[in-house]
């Protein structure tokens, strides 16, 4: 939780700075977070892997958005 917020700081931050470097590794994270996720939940050998999937998204969208291109 905390690094998603760290990271939403530093992303207003930088739309102060600078406009024209809004591009980030988001959706790469994203994908990267829920394939992750997803085998984490079936190697757990949980019932619902929906939840895995979108902790996975968000880890990785948040990691994702910190990298900037």
């Amino acid at each position: 939780m905390w690094f998603t917020l760290f990271t939403l700081q530093r992303k207003k931050e930088g739309e102060e700075k600078d406009k024209k470097t809004d591009e980030t590794y988001m959706s790469e994270g994203m994908a990267i977070g829920i394939c992750l996720g997803t085998a984490i939940s079936i190697a757990l050998d949980q019932d619902n892997i929906a939840v895995g999937m979108s902790i996975g998204m968000m880890f990785g969208m948040a990691i994702g958005m910190s990298i900037e291109k």
